[in-house]
């Protein structure tokens, strides 16, 4: 048996189209300092901006006095009393 030929395999690293993407390095520079200065745009925006204000007028819906159905006066008088002691006696300071 002969040996197969296994130079026709190497991979030729410089036809690969790596170099591509770093011979544009300024464009990712860019790309950072446009969002950075979007974001403070933004954010610049949302600190001035005037908060947005809903106003109403005031109506009496429902009169109190109209739907009253029980209008009593008196005192409560509770139907047990409780007395309380203490089980050691003394003063206190």
């Amino acid at each position: 048996m002969s040996s197969p030929d296994l130079s026709k395999l190497h991979i030729d690293r410089k036809a690969v189209s790596g170099e591509t993407r770093r011979s544009r390095p300024w464009l990712r520079i860019v790309l950072v300092v446009a969002l950075l200065a979007l974001a403070a745009a933004w954010v610049a925006h949302r600190m001035t901006a005037a908060p947005a204000v809903e106003t109403t007028s005031v109506v009496n819906a429902w009169p109190a006095q109209n739907y009253t159905v029980l209008n009593a006066s008196g005192y409560v008088v509770p139907q047990r009393n409780a007395a309380l002691s203490s089980k050691g006696q003394g003063r206190l300071e």
